[in-house]
């Protein structure tokens, strides 16, 4: 085979990138490596390929080390060919999503996937290589080991070891012009990612359960969900016993018309009047909403009012019958008689 010409490798080059063998051939005969983008390179055994044929990627290959966040070997062969740990890629989340312009991940990702991974040996392997777990989320991570044993493990050693900031904030690193759903400090994480052990791990180490982000809902809100995420029920109980105001999850539970929780939030002695205030200014709310409501849409809009009238009023059925205090019957009779002139069991939306 004769040498391959250089203007020739990179179409040669780029048709053969699933092909090892073929590739493997070119190089051999003069074809040149950088002729590959780096964006291309999508598997270990290709990249380790490369770099035997002198793939340069000092400049610009800490752009996929989160890629190989869980091999350390070609960790090692990256950082050993001149990557610079401590740079990092920002228009991708560590899950590999790519941001909107403008938007950034500051965090160090492959610190970030160690701890998710809870492979305890590497994380420390590339600390020792330079990263800094102070720029990392890795506390947020270990939510995502879903091996109870090991995501409390990998989380007692980035606080005992590390001591990592048990209330860091997700936002002081990255900013994805919305409201992540698991924004927030490492217990907010935990609850988004269900994972009770690190839940639980994070109360007993002191975590604030009343302690959210920049962006981020308070935890106790996040463990009733919302329109954008499902919620996570046992979390709630030991939020609570934590020390979470019971009041305040039981006015999160009236928004979200969550029967379920208001019934744990009550059995911590929440205030049941406040919730009561709440769904019957909800109620109000709506009804006014309603009535202003263009006739273009309304149609449109009354199956979207109906659900939600129907989860507000069995809310203020539900906590106008709670036995915790016999003066809350009492108190919802005047909340009706204060906020709306008719019978809410009889109350149906404008046509």
């Amino acid at each position: 085979m004769e040498r391959v010409e250089k203007s020739e490798a990179s179409a040669l080059l780029d048709c053969s990138l699933d092909n090892l063998d073929i590739l493997r051939c070119l190089l051999h005969y003069g074809a040149d490596a950088n002729e590959i983008d780096l964006r291309d390179v999508q598997s270990r055994d290709l990249l380790i390929l490369l770099l035997e044929f002198g793939y340069d990627v000092a400049k610009t290959g800490h752009t996929i080390l989160q890629d190989f966040a869980g091999d350390r070997q070609v960790l090692d062969l990256l950082l050993d060919h001149g990557v610079d740990v401590k740079k990092i890629e920002t228009a991708r989340t560590a899950d590999g999503l790519a941001l909107y312009p403008g938007g950034y991940d500051n965090s160090i990702k492959i610190l970030n996937g160690s701890a998710a991974n809870a492979d305890v040996e590497l994380f420390d392997h590339l600390v020792s290589r330079g990263a800094e777990p102070a720029r990392s989320l890795a506390l947020h991570y270990t939510s995502k080991c879903k091996v109870p044993e090991s995501a409390v493990t990998i989380l007692s050693h980035l606080l005992d070891v590390y001591d990592m900031d048990i209330h860091a904030d997700t936002d002081d690193l990255r900013n994805f012009f919305h409201d992540s759903p698991d924004s927030g400090t490492p217990l907010c994480s935990a609850i988004y990612y269900k994972n009770l052990a690190v839940v639980e791990a994070l109360l007993k180490r002191g975590a604030d359960p009343d302690r959210c982000g920049a962006t981020g809902h308070l935890p106790t809100s996040k463990a009733m969900g919302d329109a954008l995420f499902e919620g996570f029920l046992p979390a709630l109980a030991p939020l609570l016993d934590a020390g979470a105001d019971p009041t305040l999850a039981l006015r999160h539970a009236v928004k979200r018309g969550n029967v379920d929780c208001a019934k744990v939030c009550l059995g911590y002695g929440a205030d049941v009047k406040a919730g009561l205030q709440i769904a019957h200014e909800r109620e109000v709310k709506r009804l006014r909403e309603w009535a202003n409501m263009p006739a273009d849409i309304v149609d449109d809009e009354a199956p979207r009012y109906e659900a939600q009238r129907e989860r507000n009023i069995a809310m203020i059925d539900f906590l106008a019958s709670w036995k915790g205090d016999q003066r809350v019957n009492h108190f919802a009779r005047r909340l009706r008689t204060r906020f709306y002139s008719f019978d809410h069991d009889h109350a149906a939306l404008p046509k």
